[in-house]
C-alpha cells in the first residue's frame, strides 16, 4: 500500500531555494498536524530547481529528510513557473517534441532517485504534446522516440541498481 502524500503543486516554488523555503515548511506543519513521524510528498520541480545540479538536489533531500518527509513521486508535467495568472498552454511546454524534456526528464530521474530509497520512484509527465499546437508539435514518431530513450535509460538504471523508474503520463483531454 503507498502512503498518503502531500501535493506541492500549489506552491509557487521555482527553485530549489523556494521549495525549501515554502514547501518544505509547509509540509512538515501538515505530517505534524497528522501526528506523522514521516509523510509523503510530491514535489513538483521544475526548469529552475533541476539547473541547481546534484549537489542541490542531494541539499533538498537533507532538507526533506531533517523535517520528516520523503519525495514519494515527482511532478514534472509543467516544467517552467507554473504559478501564473494564464498557465494552460504553458503547462505543456517544453513538450516531447523537443529535446529540453528529456534532458529535464532524466535530470528529473536522476533527482527521483536521489531523493528516495525506495525501489520504486515514479515521475509524472505531460502526456506528449497538447493538439491545439499543430501536427509538427504532435508527430507520434517524435514523442515515441524521446519517451522510448527516457524508457531505455530507466531500463539500464534497474539493470545496474535493482531500482525502478515509472514515467507517468498524466492524461489530459487535448
Amino acid at each position: 500500500m503507498l502512503p498518503l502524500g502531500y501535493s506541492s503543486n500549489l506552491h509557487a516554488a521555482e527553485t530549489l531555494d523556494e521549495v525549501v523555503a515554502h514547501v518544505v515548511p509547509f509540509a512538515r506543519s501538515v505530517r505534524e498536524r497528522l501526528g506523522w513521524q514521516r509523510m509523503g510528498i510530491d514535489l513538483r520541480l521544475g526548469l529552475a530547481a533541476l539547473a541547481g545540479g546534484t549537489a542541490a538536489i542531494a541539499a533538498l533531500r537533507s532538507a526533506l529528510d531533517a523535517a520528516g518527509l520523503s519525495a514519494h513521486t515527482l511532478n514534472g508535467f509543467p516544467l517552467r513557473p507554473f504559478q501564473q495568472a494564464r498557465v494552460k498552454e504553458q503547462a505543456y511546454l517544453p513538450d516531447w517534441s523537443e529535446a529540453e524534456r528529456l534532458r529535464a526528464s532524466l535530470d528529473l530521474l536522476s533527482a527521483a532517485l536521489a531523493l528516495s530509497d525506495e525501489p520504486l520512484v515514479t515521475i509524472s509527465t505531460v502526456p506528449g504534446s497538447y493538439r491545439p499546437f499543430g501536427p509538427a508539435r504532435n508527430d507520434a514518431r517524435v514523442i515515441a522516440t524521446a519517451l522510448g530513450r527516457w524508457a531505455a535509460a530507466a531500463a539500464i538504471i534497474e539493470r545496474d541498481t535493482g531500482r525502478t523508474a515509472v514515467l507517468c503520463l498524466e492524461p489530459e483531454p487535448w
